[in-house]
Formats: C-alpha cells, structure tokens, sequence
C-alpha cells in the first residue's frame, strides 16, 4: 500500500499537470495584444519645447522663438576660458 506522502506526491503532481493542460488550452483561444506601434515619422519633427512651433530633426535653433537645442544649446551657454584667468 502506497504511504501519505506518496498520495500528496502523486495529488500534486497531477494538480500541476492539470493546471498546465489548462493554460495551455486557454491559451490557444485567447485573443492576441496587439501592442502600440511608434513610426520614426511620429518622432522626426517634435516641436520646440519653449515656443511648441514645429521644427525638424536637424535644427540647431528654434525658428520662432530662437532658442538653442542640443549641442549648440551647450556651447552657447558654455563660458570659455580666457588664459588672463589662469
């Protein structure tokens, strides 16, 4: 005769089996997501974050409002050393 622990081994091991079988078959008739999709067009042209006119990827500058962005917003607010100071 089998022991206890041998009839919850074998309970568990189907309980699982069980559970198993059943996401698997749930699984076949769910309805897929369909997950958001982002075009590089959406991104290419964002508006200036000061004015909100429209601007390109390319632009230093706004053309509205004048502001700098990116790299030249960093070299126009940057101070340059004068070697008088050293």
């Amino acid at each position: 005769m089998l022991g206890l622990s041998s009839l919850v081994a074998m309970f568990e091991a189907i309980f699982v089996l069980g559970l198993f079988v059943a996401l698997v078959l749930a699984g076949g008739r769910s309805t897929p997501v369909k997950s958001p999709t982002i075009r590089l067009s959406d991104l290419a042209d964002l508006p200036c974050p000061w004015c909100m006119a429209a601007t390109s990827e390319h632009d230093t500058q706004c053309a509205s409002c004048g502001q700098a962005f990116g790299i030249a917003k960093q070299r126009s607010t940057r101070s340059t050393s004068n070697p008088s100071d050293w």
